[in-house]
Parts: C-alpha cells; structure tokens; sequence
C-alpha cells in the first residue's frame, strides 16, 4: 500500500470505510497467491507455473512438490518429509517416488542447478 491508496478524505460514510478495506484486503489476498523464486513465478489460486514467460505445465503432485521446495528455499528438506507432506502419512510407497518427481520437475524448468540433490537426504532449492 502507498499513502494514496490507504487515505480517505473526511467526511466520508462507513460503506466508503467498508469497500477501501475489502479493496485492501482482496489485493492482499492476492499477493499471497503468488510465489516468486529466480525466474519461476507459481500461482497457487490458477495452479500455474511460469518461467519467464512461459507457461510450464506440471502434474498436481509435481506442482505441491515444488511449492514445498520454494516455501523452503535455500533449505535442505528430506524425502521423507516431502513425501509426507505432499502423499501423506498413509502412503506406503517408496521415497524414489519423490526423486522421479524431482526429475520431472528439473526437465520440465528446464533450469540446471535450481534443485540440489543433498545425497541420502533430501533435497534444496538454490537461488
């Protein structure tokens, strides 16, 4: 918000007070739909990815994977926890299942080096 958009001249009515505020509070609603890491911008709300310009298309879970991955960037996250998060408590395959996703992720950005392999670990989001 810049002092332009916050400010009311006086006198003014309480449904004046009420859409300035629902105003406020939807862009702000909206600001927290977005993610932005380096060139990726993801759009929780139209479950979209973007590098650049370009529209990436990702399966759902290859989608939940990377919004774990840039909620946590620049910090090691182990496969067990991705695969809880995003499969839940009461999936009983194996964590290579997080390591395929990962590598559908890395081919489809397209981006050398964004996501580090933390050997017998997990993974992190650089950048």
């Amino acid at each position: 918000l810049n002092g332009e958009e916050d400010y009311i001249v006086k006198p003014f009515d309480v449904m004046t007070l009420l859409v300035r505020i629902e105003k406020v509070l939807d862009r702000a609603g909206k600001l927290d739909q977005i993610l932005r890491f380096s060139n990726i911008t993801i759009d929780l709300q139209e479950h979209t990815v973007r590098r650049d310009e370009a529209e990436i298309l990702l399966k759902p879970m290859e989608f939940e994977v990377l919004v774990l991955l840039v909620r946590h960037k620049n910090r090691t996250i182990p496969r067990d926890k991705i695969l809880n998060e995003i499969w839940g408590t009461d999936f009983f395959g194996d964590t290579r299942t997080v390591d395929v996703h990962i590598a559908n992720i890395r081919k489809k950005l397209g981006v050398d080096g964004l996501i580090k392999t933390i050997p017998k670990y997990g993974y992190r989001l650089e950048g």
